[in-house]
């Protein structure tokens, strides 16, 4: 499978599962527009989650700033969880120490980080994660790697399925933000993407002009792709068919001119409605549908629907994405 989740501030706070008070932010960016922003508070208390399907053996990655490391607490700053159990955790220590690495939340200690989360720049923060009795934790600090072995499952579960991140700040000052960008899930199967995600950065393409198809019916009197172009999405206008194989299509903007090579295109669908849709991409006039999926029968903009990449195009090259023309087929 390899990609197995992903979130980049992008389309706004849907992209996460938020606990407290978390906002999408313009303040700090590493790629992209915007970042998610944790104001300072109790431990724990504002989060982000970021769920996939059950790993035993699996990496993620984050970029990371923090406006401030003066702080007398010991700060969550990941943890990797079953549900609710959290199985494993990274702490960022009192005083600007450094990071720890646990079993469990805080529980076992299996090692130790000098490196304090950067005040001045983004830190890129990799993690590849073993879920056994005799298991182990891998942690990239801007490519530096530290690897603890040990009993890395520390209950019955055997398996994750969410990652969380935190605020890891000063909670006595209302101004000691932390920000979060570009977090990368993968797995270790499919021959792309996995393994180390080595600093993937997160994009957004929004559509820009018509494309080939405009079947479906926009919602008041203008082009279709102007129903779609929002960011982040809202549902004040949209597209809707109920009619089978309609299909629409809008161009999309070009990659910007930073990005030298793309590991995956990935479709993302909001509404509701119900039924199904394929994924339509056409590149250089030939259309590649995805398999049928359903789409969500009661929601909104909160209720986001992903297709991932389909040979041949995978992954892509950053010409075949210039010129680019995604949408939907009607099922």
């Amino acid at each position: 499978m390899g990609l197995l989740a992903f979130a980049g501030a992008e389309d706004g706070l849907s992209e996460v599962n938020c606990s407290g008070t978390v906002v999408q932010s313009a303040d700090y960016i590493r790629s992209g527009s915007y970042s998610f922003r944790l104001p300072p508070d109790n431990n724990k208390t504002n989060s982000i989650s970021l769920p996939f399907s059950q790993q035993s053996t699996f990496y993620f990655q984050f970029a990371v700033r923090n406006v401030s490391n003066s702080t007398g607490f010991d700060y969550a700053l990941c943890a990797w969880k079953k549900g609710a159990t959290i199985l494993g955790s990274i702490y960022h220590m009192m005083n600007g120490a450094g990071l720890n690495v646990y079993a469990g939340d805080k529980a076992t200690l299996l090692g130790s980080i000098g490196t304090p989360v950067s005040t001045t720049s983004w830190m890129l923060v990799e993690v590849k994660v073993v879920i056994a009795d005799s298991g182990s934790i891998t942690v990239r600090i801007n490519g530096t790697e530290y690897e603890f072995t040990g009993d890395t499952k520390p209950g019955a579960d055997t398996t994750c399925d969410n990652i969380s991140l935190f605020q890891c700040g000063n909670q006595a000052s209302g101004s000691y933000y932390t920000y979060f960008e570009d977090i990368v899930v993968l797995d270790t199967t499919g021959g792309v993407l996995d393994s180390w995600p080595g600093g993937l950065r997160c994009f957004r393409l929004a559509p820009t002009a018509p494309g080939n198809y405009s079947q479906w019916t926009p919602s008041s009197a203008v082009e279709n792709w102007t129903c779609v172009d929002e960011m982040p999405p809202d549902d004040t206008d949209y597209v809707k068919s109920n009619t089978t194989g309609h299909k629409d299509s809008y161009q999309m903007a070009d990659c910007p001119t930073a990005v030298k090579d793309i590991k995956a295109v990935v479709s993302r669908f909001w509404g509701q409605g119900g039924g199904q849709i394929k994924r339509l991409l056409r590149i250089g006039g030939s259309d590649y549908l995805s398999t049928a999926f359903d789409f969500p029968q009661v929601g909104k903009v909160d209720s986001p629907a992903y297709v991932s990449p389909v040979s041949p195009y995978d992954p892509f090259t950053v010409e075949e994405v210039t010129g680019l023309e995604s949408g939907m087929e009607r099922q």
